[in-house]
């Protein structure tokens, strides 16, 4: 399935969730691997940065997350990650080449890292002020 030998992705249960994590807490390890902690494949849709192979089990898993945004609080953090994501890609050539994700998990989870920064400012402000730098 285009994965490197010995590699496999897991399915996700009805709920979306990874079927070895059971009662709260992985059923395969007594600590979730740093994998499992950091990684989840729902940064796809949240910053609307996806994997490139749209063949892939991820790609296609990935597309199929949808968000319940009922508060005022996730919208608005929802859109601040969008506003992150935008800002990354729009206006790459200002980051450092030696620190620019290199590819769509890095370039989403920056995007995750960073959106806080968006919560309160106005995105065509700073494109104001980044046309006149």
């Amino acid at each position: 399935m285009g994965l490197p030998k010995g590699h496999y992705l897991l399915g996700y249960d009805e709920n979306g969730h990874c079927p070895k994590f059971k009662e709260a807490q992985c059923s395969i390890y007594e600590y979730r691997p740093k994998t499992c902690l950091q990684y989840d494949c729902r940064v796809y849709p949240a910053t609307g940065i996806f994997p490139g192979d749209k063949k892939s089990q991820i790609y296609k898993k990935a597309r199929q997350w949808s968000f319940d945004l009922s508060s005022s609080n996730d919208i608005k953090a929802f859109k601040a990650v969008q506003k992150a994501s935008n800002f990354i890609i729009k206006y790459r050539e200002l980051f450092p080449k030696t620190f620019f994700p290199i590819n769509a998990p890095q370039q989403a989870a920056l995007a995750i890292r960073i959106h806080m920064e968006f919560m309160h400012i106005d995105t065509d402000e700073i494109e104001k002020r980044l046309k006149h730098w």
